[in-house]
């Protein structure tokens, strides 16, 4: 699998020989790639956890727990190593 986002002239990528990630998995690459071009951590988090754009808001409770994020950073860090 390859994932390749550019956003303002900087560049992103991930790529893993293998293809069986799951849902998890890839929410956490693709928010990491987010904000290694640019954008701010609580802005990713705040977009896929109760934003516009969602598409089944009223299935559970959200919250903004910005404790996820140095999970998440951890994550894609380990995801680039």
């Amino acid at each position: 699998m390859k994932i390749s986002i550019t956003h303002y002239g900087n560049t992103t990528s991930f790529e893993s020989e293998r293809d069986d990630q799951d849902i998890a998995e890839m929410v956490s690459i693709i928010k990491g790639m987010m904000v290694s071009v640019g954008f701010h951590p609580s802005s990713v988090d705040n977009y896929f956890v109760g934003a516009e754009g969602e598409w089944f808001p009223d299935l559970e409770e959200k919250t903004n727990d910005c404790s996820k994020m140095d999970a998440l950073i951890d994550g894609v860090k380990g995801a680039f190593d």
